[in-house]
């Protein structure tokens, strides 16, 4: 098996899934379930130093409340050498409806933690129409951004494309799907909520709305997905 030892720990990277109840769930609800997931599961981790010790454990970007995600991530570190099924299986039994590990790995040594790795998010938002989804309410949508109409991310405002990435639209009968990419920090971040105030001039109710991945940037701006970062041997 491959392992990375840290001062005799090594760590283990999570991609978890928010659905159902778990989307009203917050960062800090989902920091204290994890927290308590895993002393349920006996996973012997690493503590911080000083008079309150906390699991150290470490998330990227959190998903807001409200947002279904099956693209989350955390770390944390285990004293000894735990086979990684074991250590997801335990976890999951002792999590509750609505969280779920979807995959688990160790952490090479020479990448940074997950939270700086998490750059971008891939979101697929879903809206129900009132009347069959007709060409003029999707050209509506596709000609905004076409056009790179400004829209406000709460930090200045820019053009659609530079905050939205390869937005597709499609029909489906009396729902619209939004697909696209945006980045998850810095100036050209936007929060998949402004995306729909923006797009609610259009007629029609959100119904769903997910993350489906995060990815980190390599080389030529080649998107990485941080599944890569988990490794099983």
């Amino acid at each position: 098996m491959y392992f990375v030892r840290l001062e005799n720990s090594m760590r283990i990277g999570i991609r978890f899934a928010k659905t159902g109840f778990g989307v009203y769930l917050s960062h800090l609800e989902i920091m204290r379930l994890f927290a308590r997931a895993l002393r349920r599961a006996d996973i012997e981790v690493k503590y911080s130093q000083g008079f309150n010790p906390r699991i150290k454990m470490i998330f990227s970007t959190p998903s807001p409340v409200g947002l279904a995600s099956v693209a989350e991530y955390a770390e944390f570190e285990v004293l000894d050498e735990e086979d990684i099924e074991d250590v997801k299986n335990k976890i999951n039994a002792v999590l509750p409806v609505g969280v779920r590990i979807l995959n688990a790995g160790y952490i090479d040594k020479g990448i940074s933690n997950l939270m700086e790795c998490a750059r971008i998010s891939e979101y697929l938002l879903i809206r129900k129409v009132n009347f069959d989804a007709d060409e003029a309410l999707l050209a509506t949508i596709k000609g905004k951004y076409e056009r790179d109409e400004k829209i406000s991310n709460g930090k200045g405002f820019f053009g659609l494309r530079t905050l939205i990435q390869d937005l597709s639209v499609e029909k489906k009968g009396d729902k619209i799907f939004l697909h696209y990419f945006s980045h998850v920090k810095g100036k050209n971040a936007i929060r998949y909520d402004d995306v729909i105030r923006y797009f609610s001039a259009e007629k029609g109710i959100l119904t769903m709305a997910f993350r489906l991945n995060t990815f980190d940037i390599g080389k030529d701006e080649i998107k990485i997905n941080l599944n890569e970062y988990l490794r099983r041997c």
